[in-house]
């Protein structure tokens, strides 16, 4: 299918799925991890996401090529939408995925400390064992 085809459809689908009452919430739960919506929300969310692939951004240092995804008007209130840099990347499959840190903040701070403390002890001990057997 060629873009203007996919233009074609996108401009008819946007004609089809109303803007009023689509709103999205993209961050519906106290972890932040879930999406809530109305069902025109997610249509339109679709529709969009089609149309920001017809308007790709060319690469320009230091940013990568993007989509000009437009959704703030389905978002609630003063909310940002975490599809801010839609990064084009066609060889994706080819890129590590990135790592997660599986402990928050105060967790690695404690991890730190104890090793820290584990240290310490270690040298006394061994300070320890050498006196006894020089001593």
């Amino acid at each position: 299918m060629s873009d203007s085809e996919l233009s074609e459809l996108v401009e008819r689908l946007d004609q089809l799925v109303p803007r009023d009452r689509a709103k999205l919430r993209m961050a519906g739960d106290d972890d932040g991890k879930a999406t809530l919506g109305t069902l025109s929300g997610y249509r339109r969310l679709g529709v969009e996401l089609l149309r920001a692939t017809l308007r790709v951004l060319p690469p320009t240092e230091p940013l990568p090529a993007q989509l000009a995804l437009d959704i703030d008007y389905l978002l609630i209130g003063d909310e940002e939408s975490p599809l801010g840099l839609c990064e084009v990347d066609e060889a994706l499959e080819a890129r590590p995925a990135p790592r997660k840190n599986r402990l928050d903040p105060v967790a690695q701070l404690l991890s730190a400390l104890v090793v820290v403390v584990l240290l310490v002890l270690v040298l006394i001990g061994a300070s320890a064992v050498l006196g006894w057997l020089l001593g």
